[in-house]
């Protein structure tokens, strides 16, 4: 019997020394977590030295770049019109003519959901690019402050004060007669644009408020 509880504590002592070691290490084990912690902590703190980084922004998304704002267009109409020449100088000149406009897929993947209810409108406002203006060398649109529209009969009056497509923001507002939507398509008659003239966007006509 003595033998037995001999050998018995003998493995209780051993047991004994086993979970204070494993103490030890997982006291030891815990210091070390917490100093890893510590160091991803400052590592991802702010310093002086560390320049923002800027995120790369949405090829399509309208931004601001040195003051002016940039916008992508929603699509391209296509009209009978090749050149300036031959375009209306207003869209209710030529009310049989008919154009197209396709929504780009890059603006919305889905483009008959953005033009969901606009088939009940009879007409609707377009607002155009007329990147068809003359430049400068520089490349940018040329405009002057006082223009000789022709209703006028060549009298010189302020450019805001006219109609004159020559504007310091070459923006274009067509009204267009609305004939259907069909998928993602809208097809318009009483155009007054050229060609590939890119639109920014379409707004339904209101008469009660237009």
């Amino acid at each position: 019997e003595m033998s037995s509880v001999e050998s018995l504590q003998r493995e209780l002592t051993v047991c004994r020394n086993e979970i204070s070691n494993l103490r030890k290490t997982l006291r030891a084990m815990n210091v070390q977590f917490k100093n890893q912690c510590a160091d991803i902590r400052k590592a991802l703190q702010p310093t002086e030295q560390a320049e923002p980084t800027t995120p790369e922004p949405d090829k399509r998304e309208a931004g601001k770049e040195n003051g002016a704002f940039v916008f992508a267009p929603i699509g391209r109409i296509r009209t009978a019109f090749p050149s300036k020449n031959a375009t209306p100088r207003q869209a209710c000149i030529c009310s049989q003519s008919s154009a197209t406009l396709s929504i780009d897929k890059e603006v919305f993947n889905r483009p008959q959901h953005c033009l969901d209810g606009l088939e009940e409108f009879s007409h609707v406002w377009l607002l155009s690019v007329l990147d068809r203006n003359n430049r400068t060398e520089s490349g940018t649109f040329a405009y002057k402050s006082k223009v000789h529209p022709p209703r006028l009969d060549g009298r010189s009056v302020g450019v805001f004060g006219t109609r004159s497509p020559h504007r310091p923001c070459p923006i274009g507002l067509s009204l267009v007669q609305l004939d259907a939507v069909k998928d993602g398509t809208l097809h318009i008659s009483g155009v007054d644009l050229v060609d590939g003239t890119p639109i920014l966007d379409i707004k339904p006509y209101i008469p009660e408020y237009d």
